[in-house]
């Protein structure tokens, strides 16, 4: 369990081979706090669905980083041609997120693609105008 800018919280589950992972769950919680501080640890290698989609004319792609590393998220068309590079640098580990803007795209099916050395994430983007 992690929390990412103090509202929203976001839940992974292990067993074995399979990972279930829950973003914004309506729920209503008990905390006992220990007085302990313990480090928030990044989930595995994520890339969360955008947020608004569809959109018009942006929206927010988040993602997890489990490590420090490089990381490439770029946007491509549905015919697999890339459109733009979101993000091309090192980042450390952790939730990072980055908007895009479609003001200057065609409406359609887009394809965000997240590369780290952990592996490879996408999701769709919807762009209506």
């Amino acid at each position: 369990i992690w929390l990412e800018n103090d509202m929203e919280m976001h839940i992974e589950v292990r067993n074995g081979d399979q990972v279930w992972n829950e973003d914004g769950a309506l729920c209503d919680w008990t905390l006992q706090l220990t007085g302990q501080q313990t480090p928030l640890r990044p989930g595995s290698l994520s890339l969360d669905a955008p947020v608004p989609n569809p959109f018009n004319p942006s929206t927010t792609l988040a993602y997890t980083l489990p490590v420090d590393g490089f990381v490439s998220l770029d946007l491509f068309n549905i015919q697999g041609a890339l459109v733009r590079e979101l993000v091309a640098q090192t980042l450390p580990a952790g939730r990072h997120s980055v908007i895009v803007d479609g003001s200057a795209l065609a409406s359609g099916l887009y394809l965000a693609r997240l590369q780290t050395a952990q592996g490879v994430r996408s999701t769709r983007l919807l762009l209506l105008k």
